[in-house]
């Protein structure tokens, strides 16, 4: 029984520039119209799997400038509509895989201005649809073979400002 429960027609949310420090499944419950999450600048460390999974008409996610570490596998399950992910400015060192495999739909992903530090194989999984990301300034120093491969979408590919060595 998330707080908003009585707003079923609600399309937009901001709740930016509060003191949420966590994401839990139900918080969201009875949204199924929203299409704008707004949570930036907020002290959110920890998303719990499923949290987001009643939002599937969600368009735009924006989670910048918090103090989220990892993303898990099942973070933003259920967001099958969702086209930009705004997740720069936080403290992601690691995306697990299978984190993105239920957005099929994203074309925007910002990753920028974390402290990842490689990508691997299974890390972006799922995400056919992306045309633009970026994973600027972070603190990459390797990327495996094929990382980027089932990206087939992809038009803008942003690694400046990392550590990367030079790549075969």
């Amino acid at each position: 029984s998330g707080t908003f429960v009585w707003y079923t027609n609600l399309q937009n949310l901001y709740l930016y520039y509060n003191q949420i420090t966590s994401i839990e499944n139900g918080d969201f419950n009875g949204l199924s119209t929203l299409n704008t999450l707004n949570l930036w600048i907020n002290e959110i460390t920890s998303i719990e799997n499923d949290s987001f999974n009643e939002l599937g008409s969600l368009i735009t996610l924006i989670l910048w400038n918090n103090q989220i570490t990892s993303i898990n596998s099942w973070a933003f399950d259920g967001l099958y509509s969702l086209n930009t992910l705004y997740l720069n400015y936080n403290q992601i060192t690691s995306v697990e895989n299978g984190s993105f495999n239920d957005l099929s739909a994203l074309n925007i992903l910002h990753l920028q201005y974390n402290q990842i530090t490689s990508v691997e194989n299974a890390d972006f999984t799922g995400l056919n649809s992306l045309i633009s990301f970026d994973l600027s300034n972070n603190q990459i120093t390797s990327i495996e073979n094929d990382s980027f491969n089932n990206l087939s979408s992809l038009v803008y590919l942003n690694l400046g400002s990392n550590i990367i060595p030079l790549i075969n």
